[in-house]
Formats: structure tokens, sequence, C-alpha cells
């Protein structure tokens, strides 16, 4: 966890969350999935890290085009563990909401 860039990681978190474009496409979408799997007991926390990767990949590939230089990549500015560290903190997030009861409907 220490040789993960904390700064990078905290970046694309936050770029992902306050995007209305990535919220719209694909993150409203994980969310009620994620909702109705826990409403009905079948919610698993590691899939949901997967579900949510998906997301984080495509914020990463928006940042890279909307932050960054023509040659940059996106999966060397944010190598996987880092976007799966993303993953996880979102998954975390949503899972609170959940288990105190705020399911997206």
């Amino acid at each position: 966890m220490k040789d993960l860039d904390q700064i990078a990681i905290r970046e694309l978190e936050l770029y992902i969350i306050n995007d209305g474009e990535l919220y719209s496409s694909q993150k409203q979408s994980i969310d009620k999935n994620m909702s109705r799997k826990h409403k009905a007991g079948k919610y698993d926390f590691e899939l949901s890290i997967k579900a949510y990767m998906s997301l984080v990949e495509s914020g990463a590939k928006k940042y890279i085009k909307d932050h960054c230089s023509k040659g940059d990549s996106w999966f060397e500015m944010f190598p996987k563990a880092e976007r799966l560290e993303v993953a996880r903190n979102i998954a975390q997030r949503e899972q609170k909401e959940l288990d105190i009861g705020n399911y997206t409907e």
C-alpha cells in the first residue's frame, strides 16, 4: 500500500465521483445493480470492486483525455494497482451507504 501513489489515487477517485458524465453513463447503473443485489441478499463486496473497476478504467481514460498531453497513456499514469485501490475505495463508500439503508432506486 505504501508503494502506491496516494495522490494519484485520490485525484482519480475525486475526478470519477464528481464527473457528471461518468455518473450518468456508468456509476448510476452500477449503483442500482449493487443496490438490487444488496436488497436480495446476493451482494458480494469483491464482485462490486470488479464492477466499479470498469468505471475506474473509463474514468482514467477520460482524465487523460481531459487533462494530459496527447502522448500520455492512462494505464501508465494510473497503474492497475492504483486503479484497483480507487475501485475498492468507491466500493467501500457505496457499501456503507447500502448498509445504512440508502438504496439507489
